[in-house]
């Protein structure tokens, strides 16, 4: 048996699909492909690193309503539609990050309170510092 991770079976269940998924559709499909079970705090976890994942590999597209596709299956001026234009007046970065925050959020049936009190202590650091460069000589 050979273990494949849920980008793989991502993969393999659009290959199969003649439709695009919803990340939850695809992530549940993928779980139930690898014979996973993830607690409830594991299943945010990895829904949020398969959406990490889908974004960084080039066989995947974010197709206009939110769902995943085959990059192959679209033509590049379709896809690039689907982009977000950062010179645009219209939206910002700011303004994207915050849509796609809520899009991510929605799927991971997380609410923003909720994420923010998990992250308050993103920024600390609890081990010893390291020396800089300076200080070693």
């Amino acid at each position: 048996m050979q273990n494949k991770s849920l980008i793989d079976y991502s993969f393999d269940i659009l290959s199969s699909s003649k439709k695009p998924l919803s990340l939850k559709d695809l992530f549940d499909k993928a779980c139930k492909a690898a014979d996973v079970n993830y607690s409830e705090d594991e299943v945010k976890k990895q829904m949020a690193a398969l959406y990490t994942s889908l974004s960084t590999d080039g066989r995947f597209a974010l197709m206009e309503d939110y769902t995943w596709d085959l990059r192959n299956r679209h033509k590049l001026e379709d896809i690039l539609k689907n982009q977000v234009d950062y010179d645009t007046e219209d939206s910002s970065e700011e303004d994207v990050d915050v849509e796609e925050r809520e899009y991510l959020n929605a799927e991971l049936g997380v609410k923003d309170d909720e994420l923010d009190s998990e992250n308050a202590n993103e920024g600390e650091f609890d081990g010893e510092e390291k020396p800089s460069e300076e200080d070693e000589f």
